[in-house]
């Protein structure tokens, strides 16, 4: 009896040390493995900083390029991407500084990097004003021995030096890395040896004592039924998280919608049917379920706007269009939108918000008719005043000067001054008739709409310097005045700025009625511009309310040397 006690003794104390072995190893395991995941991390930091100086110091030159191309050449195409550089120059640093925050000389470095770019970038600035101010000459000579090349030189070297201490911290880490993961595997070899030795003993120790095998199964019942009760506690969490969410849709009135990119699938809550009128068998969870209720108008722009959000890797954006309802009808949407990336930064989900806009637009619009219209009533009443008492005014300044006789000046002389003094004022008589033709053409009760727009062709184009070729549908003459209105006022508009900015040597104009509509043609063979640049430019801008306030659409095609086009198209039915 003595000797069984004795070995059970032994045994429990063998078991014992046998555990303490185990956790012994266990620990230097845990220390080993995290070894190797600092020294990983320590090599995808430094890798990163490589990387970050790399691309700073590729953007630093561009923007040296551009700089030196805009004073050389004093073409202002070079600065175009100056700004978005810069940002891209500062993001770089800003990375730089939050990888190298815990090396010491790494950050050294980058604060000496940071200081240099931030001097050559308002030493660009400065040049680019001094040759504005000075002229190309003095800014060239000054920009070929000025101080721009040493700093570009210093941010160069301080890159190779960041690169050349990333190399080594690269091998230093390397080599620690290797040593750990050898560590590691030696001791992983002991614990699976003392895991297997730990086993048998257990084993037999289990096929020599049931009782234990009763205890043991009692504490895996009692583990089973803690991990039940976990189970059943978080499902109640994720019971009460969805109740939450449930009753945060019902409270907002926006159409909440989530769109698994992976799986090209989309998901919406009620407002889908509150908002829009679908009932939920009508809804489908493809992603063109949703691009087929855009308005056709709308998708290219939607489209082309989700793909930069992707491609620049943005998380926020917001924008409007026009969505599909239920009955046909279409209404105005202000979607709001964050998106998800994964760790490639490839985008793999977008959470958003449609919010029904239908009624502010269409208030905007009344009150953009409105402004219109008080304008065009502004524009009669200044025409009116100009042609009948202005022009009076003046007629009877002619013919008094004409009759002027002064004793004390010779015949000649009284007759140049009185001459002159006609040529005067019939030029301010002739500009008065312009200028009141161009400002009250807001009634076409006493000429059409055709000779309308013959005479403003004939009031910008005097001494015929375009050649210009005019189409007209007579059948057009019959819209209304508010059509006919709008019309000749967005072709003055145009012609404005024809005559301003073109430099165009032909001229396109035609009005034409298609399939119920009127259409207005304007375009020029004059140099163009960028229509991304200027699309918010004031003409522009009035045009397109002219033609939105007629529920009509306006389109611009334009690209520097290739001229401008605009397209107008109002629905008659309408007016």
């Amino acid at each position: 009896m003595k000797f069984r006690v004795s070995a059970a003794r032994n045994y429990s104390r063998g078991i014992q040390l046998l555990l303490v072995f185990l956790i012994i190893f266990l620990g230097i395991t845990i220390y080993e493995t995290s070894q190797v995941i600092r020294t990983g991390i320590w090599i995808r930091n430094t890798q990163d900083i490589m990387s970050y100086s790399k691309k700073t110091l590729q953007s630093a030159l561009d923007n040296e390029s551009r700089f030196r191309g805009y004073i050389l050449t004093g073409q202002k195409s070079f600065l175009d991407q100056r700004e978005q550089l810069e940002t891209r120059i500062y993001n770089g640093l800003n990375s730089l500084k939050k990888l190298t925050r815990y090396h010491p000389a790494q950050k050294a470095y980058t604060d000496s990097l940071s200081e240099l770019i931030d001097k050559r970038i308002v030493f660009s600035k400065n040049e680019i004003l001094n040759y504005q101010v000075t002229g190309a000459d003095a800014t060239r000579k000054t920009v070929e021995i000025s101080e721009g090349r040493l700093y570009t030189d210093r941010i160069r070297l301080l890159v190779d030096k960041m690169q050349e201490s990333g190399n080594i911290m690269l091998r230093r880490y390397r080599d620690a890395n290797t040593d750990s993961v050898i560590s590691l595997q030696r001791v992983l070899l002991i614990v699976i040896a003392g895991i297997v030795l730990l086993l048998i003993v257990f084993s037999r120790k289990v096929r020599s004592d049931n009782v234990e095998k009763e205890k043991a199964a009692a504490v895996l019942k009692k583990m089973n039924d803690e991990l039940e009760l976990r189970v059943m506690e978080r499902t109640q969490e994720i019971r009460s998280a969805i109740e939450r969410y449930d009753i945060l849709s019902q409270a907002t009135s926006d159409t909440i919608w989530d769109w698994d990119i992976i799986n090209n699938t989309m998901l919406y809550n009620e407002g889908i049917s509150n908002t829009f009128g679908y009932q939920a068998s009508e809804v489908s969870n493809v992603v063109n379920w949703w691009n087929e209720k855009l308005h056709p108008d709308d998708f290219k722009r939607v489209t082309e706007i989700v793909e930069e959000v992707f491609e620049k890797g943005l998380q926020k954006f917001q924008l409007t269009y026009r969505f599909r309802c239920a009955d046909g009808t279409y209404k105005y949407v202000f979607d709001r939108a964050y998106v998800i990336f994964d760790s490639n930064n490839e985008p793999c989900r977008m959470i958003g918000a449609m919010q029904d806009i239908s009624s502010e637009v269409e208030e905007n619009m009344r009150v953009s008719k409105a402004i219109i219209d008080t304008q065009e009533k502004e524009r009669q009443y200044i025409g009116a005043e100009l042609h009948d008492n202005v022009n009076q005014v003046l007629a009877s300044a002619l013919l008094v000067l004409s009759m002027i006789k002064n004793e004390k000046m010779n015949r000649k002389e009284t007759l140049e001054f009185i001459e002159t003094g006609r040529g005067y004022i019939t030029d301010a008589i002739e500009e008065l008739r312009k200028l009141s033709h161009e400002l009250a053409p807001a009634s076409f009760d006493n000429i059409s709409l055709e000779n309308a727009f013959k005479n403003l062709v004939k009031d910008f184009n005097p001494d015929n310097r375009f050649k210009v070729d005019f189409n007209f549908d007579e059948i057009c003459n019959k819209a209304s005045d508010e059509v006919q209105i709008n019309l000749y006022r967005i072709a003055q508009e145009q012609m404005k700025n024809i005559i301003k900015y073109a430099d165009a040597g032909k001229i396109d104009i035609a009005v034409t009625r298609v399939n119920g509509s009127i259409n207005l043609r304007v375009a020029d063979n004059g140099k163009g511009f960028d229509v991304k640049a200027l699309r918010n430019g004031i003409g522009l801008n009035n045009i397109r309310k002219r033609a939105e306030s007629l529920s009509g659409k306006f389109m611009l095609n334009s690209s520097p040397g290739k001229g401008c086009e605009i397209f107008v198209t109002i629905p008659v039915e309408k007016h």
